[in-house]
């Protein structure tokens, strides 16, 4: 050790300052054992044993916030008592604070201190009593006296970093779920408080796998890896909803794996919350007469299916439900072709025509060229409240840019191009086609089409959302002029094709194999139909089918398939499936 000389008079006035600290004017005389005592005094590398007598300031009303280091105690404003971490670990045994020399307070022992990262501050807590109860001025100056008493923590003590996990079920909070974390042959666990929140602390480094249950369900997983100090990890469970429509009065159950739930519906649904996926059975009986069918759960969304014991009344059946039905297959049991369903209009407007009142829509067929187009129910539109067949129609006659009204032009690459572009884009509401084709088959989409917000003034834009909620996309055929290129439209809303109405091609090329006459002019219904407007006048309307690079098929005031060119602004009746 390096030696120092120091004078008498240096040391006096140590000895003097030690005297008047302490209100005395006695000898100073070294006890024994003090100079080892100076010894063991902690250089900030080891444990600190006492730190006191720091003067502070306070620059507002308040209370007195600190941090403790091994250099120093420092005022914190507005922040609990903290203890900053300086990479040694520490126990917190005692600690107590002296105000103006007097409120001693002492806050308890134990606590851990210190973490994984360098800089982790752990709470001692706040002053209370004396020190609480103290008005303290800006301005104002105290003398602070802080003991704190502390020793090494061993490694197998030291606090670990903590994971915050959340657990839900369809978005709400579970009180009570068990959430475990697991690494190798370490498993934790604690349950959740009423927010659906609770924290695990890690024993040691690496990778767990946490999980949650809960009324004998497991939720979702999430990993962690430690040694980052803190977490934060959302485990939620699986729920879905399961909707079946039904008759009023039925009883209702659905069964999975023999467990089973009961329900009436109310409104004609009983709605029923499952919590794992599989294949459930769901069964309507009323009067005797049951139904039944499986519904496929596998993913947190509703699940409708229609179980109706009678034949319905399609007026008063919602389009939600139709909806159910149509997607069992059978729709044919519990409606008819031909059937009707009203809309009503409030100053509707598609194109240059305003439609007000009611207008009924009706069914052409159940599951229609099923091989192409897939199951569902094909409505037509539209007819009046007395069942004549009416076209869509405007004012306007011959136009040949027909942007956002009912006529169309068949100017850019021929018909079957503006067909399925021009029509169904501006008019039917679709929005801007896109094109793709391998050899001669050529796909027409509409990536843009929003059944939310389509094109304004608009067929689609005209419906009603809970329809449009329904309306199935579908895919729709017809031939190029040429008799060679074969065009698919996958749309919500289309014109028919000659085919679909006379059940052959007379003017347009053959569309055998890729659609089918619909049963309800199969059946004989008529095929003219009448302006809407004045509901008295024959109508000629448009049909789908190319003719020529300018002409199409149209149905003209007798009923009887005829061509003309295509800028002929002649009545619409679109059609949709559900």
């Amino acid at each position: 050790m390096s030696n120092y000389i120091t004078t008498t008079a240096q040391l006096t006035m140590v000895a003097d300052a030690i005297r008047a600290k302490a209100g005395t004017d006695k000898k100073l005389a070294f006890p024994q054992g003090f100079a080892d005592a100076v010894a063991s005094i902690s250089t900030g590398n080891g444990p600190v044993t006492e730190l006191s007598g720091k003067q502070l300031s306070f620059s507002q009303e308040g209370q007195i916030y600190l941090s403790f280091s091994p250099d120093a105690i420092q005022l914190y404003e507005n922040a609990p008592y903290t203890v900053k971490w300086d990479g040694t670990r520490y126990n917190c045994t005692a600690f107590a604070a002296v105000v103006d020399g007097e409120d001693a307070i002492a806050l308890g022992n134990g606590g851990f201190l210190g973490g994984e990262d360098n800089g982790m501050p752990f709470l001692i807590g706040s002053l209370i009593g004396g020190l609480g109860a103290m008005t303290i001025l800006p301005g104002e100056t105290h003398t602070v006296d802080i003991s704190f008493n502390f020793s090494a923590v061993s490694a197998s003590d030291r606090v670990r970093p903590g994971v915050t996990v959340t657990v839900s079920r369809g978005g709400t909070p579970l009180f009570g779920a068990i959430v475990t974390a697991k690494k190798d042959n370490i498993i934790l666990s604690a349950n959740t408080n009423e927010n659906g929140v609770c924290q695990l602390h890690f024993s040691e480094s690496g990778t767990y796998t946490l999980s949650a249950t809960y009324e004998g369900y497991t939720s979702t997983s999430g990993t962690v890896t430690v040694p980052e100090m803190s977490y934060s990890c959302s485990l939620s469970f699986f729920s879905a909803t399961i909707t079946v429509n039904t008759d009023e009065g039925a009883q209702v159950t659905i069964e999975k794996d023999g467990v089973k739930q009961t329900a009436q519906p109310t409104g004609g649904k009983a709605v029923f919350t499952v919590y794992e996926t599989g294949t459930y059975t769901a069964t309507a009986t009323l009067n005797g007469n049951t139904k039944s069918e499986t519904v496929s759960v596998t993913s947190s969304k509703n699940h409708d299916v229609a179980l109706f014991t009678m034949r319905l009344n399609l007026e008063e059946t919602s389009w939600s439900a139709i909806k159910a039905i149509s997607l069992n297959g059978d729709a044919e049991n519990y409606f008819a072709v031909g059937d009707t369903k009203s809309i009503t209009f409030a100053n509707a407007t598609m194109g240059d025509l305003t439609l007000n009142g009611s207008y009924y829509v009706y069914i052409l067929g159940f599951n229609h060229n099923a091989d192409v187009e897939g199951i569902g129910i094909h409505f037509g539109s539209f007819k009046t409240s007395a069942g004549k067949d009416i076209a869509l129609v405007n004012t306007r006659g011959y136009n040949s840019n027909p942007d956002y009204n009912t006529n169309f032009s068949h100017s850019n690459n021929g018909a079957s191009t503006d067909v399925t572009g021009g029509m169904m884009n501006r008019v039917l509401g679709h929005g801007p086609a896109t094109y793709s084709n391998s050899g001669d088959y050529y796909t027409v989409s509409y990536p843009n089409v929003s059944l939310d917000s389509p094109v304004a003034d608009s067929f689609l834009s005209i419906l009603p959302q809970e329809l449009r909620n329904v309306l199935k996309l579908a895919d729709k055929k017809h031939k190029h002029y040429d008799g060679t290129k074969i065009y698919t439209q996958k749309g919500y809303a289309f014109l028919l094709s000659e085919n679909e109405v006379f059940g052959t091609n007379s003017h347009g090329k053959s569309e055998a194999g890729l659609t089918q006459q619909y049963q309800y002019f199969a059946d004989g219904n008529s095929k003219i139909k009448y302006t809407h407007n004045t509901q008295s006048n024959a109508a000629n309307w448009w049909l789908r089918t190319p003719c020529s690079g300018t002409s199409a098929v149209y149905v003209n005031t007798s009923g009887a398939a005829v061509i003309k060119d295509g800028t002929y602004c002649y009545g619409l009746a679109p059609i949709f499936i559900v």
